[in-house]
């Protein structure tokens, strides 16, 4: 397990890389906004995140204290 706190965008980049040629399971808390295009469009507005990516794939974004997850699969 590899894990960094407040990295620089370099690395940053290179863990999540690194993470996604092992099919690793990716975490990753931060501040953000997320906006999306593929089957439907949608939009999240700037702030505080969980984003967790799966080997298989799927995108999890979970947007603050609320319970609403949305799910995005590349």
């Amino acid at each position: 397990m590899h894990t960094c706190s407040d990295p620089d965008l370099t690395d940053a980049h290179s863990l999540v890389q690194h993470g996604l040629t092992q099919d690793h399971l990716i975490t990753i808390i931060g501040r953000c906004e997320v906006e999306y295009d593929g089957r439907t469009s949608s939009y999240l507005g700037f702030g505080d995140r969980l984003v967790i990516l799966k080997p298989d794939g799927t995108l999890l974004v979970l947007a603050g204290r609320t319970e609403d997850v949305a799910q995005f699969h590349c």
